[in-house]
């Protein structure tokens, strides 16, 4: 699935590989992704970490035998920064208080990861993960120099392709399906989901 904030689109495949995200997205896509660490995006050069993905990943690490000390850390701080972000896009901070406070945050963060990676002995797989979050930073941190792009991938997840571009347009479902309805009785074209400018009409 992909979503931005006024369409969202769902595909079925027979595999979750980099040929389907490429067949959703198209071989050519130049934007920027909101993803998990899944490998069938890595070919996507602009792409940011999804912290809700992330904050799994830490929890995990503060609940395994071995690298509690690590995870917990790395739980509260990953929420502070999903704290200052909200702050910022609810208007209650400017984007430059948001980043001057996620800096402090992503120094710990770092730091942390970085004693995990070396020193979490106990517990290998928190030592792979913090490794490879480590080699991952430019896309962790993609949200602070992104603006449009958010800090989770929520938004993919908890939509349906109709549905909820409708509901994101402020369009009326049942509207949308008489005119459907409407169109195919009548050979005219099926409504679009993509949303009107204002100059359209």
């Amino acid at each position: 699935m992909a979503t931005t904030q006024t369409v969202a689109v769902f595909q079925v495949h027979a595999r979750r590989t980099a040929a389907a995200a490429k067949a959703l997205l198209g071989e050519t896509f130049a934007g920027v992704l909101c993803v998990d660490r899944y490998g069938a995006y890595t070919w996507v050069t602009e792409r940011g970490l999804c912290w809700s993905h992330l904050l799994r990943d830490f929890q995990a690490m503060a609940e395994r035998h071995g690298s509690g000390w690590y995870g917990q850390r790395l739980v509260r701080a990953s929420q502070r920064v999903l704290a200052h972000w909200k702050a910022w896009d609810q208007g209650d901070i400017d984007r430059e208080t948001m980043g001057a406070h996620i800096a402090v945050e992503r120094r710990g963060i770092v730091k942390c990861l970085e004693r995990a990676a070396a020193a979490a002995h106990a517990a290998p797989k928190t030592r792979r993960v913090a490794r490879d979050l480590l080699g991952l930073q430019e896309a962790m941190w993609r949200f602070t120099t992104e603006p449009d792009l958010a800090p989770t991938n929520n938004l993919a997840e908890r939509m349906l392709s109709v549905m909820a571009s409708l509901k994101a347009q402020d369009r009326a479902p049942f509207r949308f399906v008489v005119d459907i309805i409407d169109a195919h009785n009548t050979g005219r074209p099926a409504p679009s989901l993509l949303p009107v400018h204002p100059s359209q009409g």
